[in-house]
């Protein structure tokens, strides 16, 4: 019973893979994909609120 409860205890490795190696494998651009997927985040909400609000006179 032991030996049961230390199998399960016992992680097995975990390969970490980059997005960007992924994208590549898939046979994506990397940098066009990720900005398709997450889009353009440097923009702060800030700028975005300004741009789609009505103008104050």
């Amino acid at each position: 019973m032991d030996n049961k409860h230390q199998e399960k205890n016992e992680k097995t490795p975990v390969k970490v893979l980059d997005v960007r190696q992924v994208l590549e494998q898939l046979g994506f651009d990397p940098t066009a994909a990720i900005k398709e997927i997450f889009g353009n985040r440097n923009q702060s909400s800030e700028v975005q609120d300004d741009r789609d609000s009505p103008k104050r006179i």
